[in-house]
């Protein structure tokens, strides 16, 4: 699976538009648009983290996206 159909299926399930999840993640809906176009392809860490919780991800599906885009996965704290 690659990143831009992750977002889709997300965002979709949330019913989220570009701008509200723009609003909720800090990231500018345009490249949000990209990302789901299969435009930009190597998001940073840092924008999939604010993008996963501006979606209210939990962990294992934060650490698929992580890992779909080359980052290495969050650690569980127990």
């Amino acid at each position: 699976m690659v990143i831009a159909e992750l977002l889709k299926y997300w965002r979709a399930e949330r019913n989220f538009t570009f701008h509200q999840l723009s609003e909720l993640s800090d990231v500018d809906g345009g490249y949000l648009n990209k990302l789901e176009n299969n435009i930009a392809t190597r998001p940073g860490r840092n924008v999939l983290l604010r993008v996963s919780i501006g979606l209210g991800l939990n962990i294992e599906n934060m650490n698929e996206l992580l890992m779909v885009a080359g980052h290495i996965p969050l650690r569980r704290m127990n």
